[in-house]
């Protein structure tokens, strides 16, 4: 059986599916994953 954990916090689950909602409703991601930008750094140069 595989085993899938939440990267950020450590959380398993029995699915890659339940893997996912989770990461998506509790992280606000997909599978790339990340915090929202902010307006101000979406506005800074790179």
């Amino acid at each position: 059986m595989q085993d899938y954990s939440c990267k950020r916090c450590g959380q398993s689950f029995k699915s890659d599916r339940e893997l996912e909602e989770h990461t998506e409703k509790t992280h606000g991601g997909g599978k790339m994953g990340g915090e929202p930008m902010s307006s101000e750094e979406k506005n800074l140069p790179r």
